[in-house]
């Protein structure tokens, strides 16, 4: 068995996997966090990150970077990684703000019973999921037509 190649690569797989560690630690942060204080389980809370992300995109085409563009200077790529992360929490956070006013809080003033809230989690997340769906063929239909 040929060990060269882990051992040229290893940095690399090491630095992955802690970061997609990360993720995991956020996700499941979050879906504690909001368990704990509500007492619901938030069937939406991988589409709240999906939007972060959607705005993380959104902000790279508006500013034109690409995997084809030339590597940013250190200072630049601070700025604009700095201006990414704002954008995405800040779309994260209303997203997040909106679902709450609209899919829980009325269920808890009206003192519903936890199938019900359980039954808004789910519907959100699939609003959610099939909003993004549509945008994104709404997009494509759009680079199309452009063609």
């Amino acid at each position: 068995m040929d060990f060269s190649i882990l051992v040229s690569e290893f940095a690399s797989l090491t630095f992955d996997g802690i970061v997609v560690g990360a993720i995991y630690a956020l996700v499941a942060l979050g879906y504690t966090l909001v368990y704990g204080v509500l007492r619901l389980i938030n069937f939406a809370h991988s589409e709240i990150f999906m939007i972060g992300t959607m705005a993380c995109y959104a902000v790279t085409l508006a500013l034109g970077i690409s995997t084809d563009s030339d590597p940013l200077v250190m200072s630049s790529f601070v700025l604009v990684f700095s201006l990414i992360i704002v954008i995405a929490g800040l779309a994260s956070g209303a997203s997040a703000v909106v679902l709450e006013f609209v899919a829980y809080r009325r269920l808890r003033k009206m003192k519903a019973s936890r199938l019900s809230s359980l039954i808004s989690a789910i519907g959100a997340s699939f609003f959610l999921t099939e909003l993004s769906r549509h945008e994104k063929c709404n997009r494509r239909k759009s680079k199309k037509d452009h063609k």
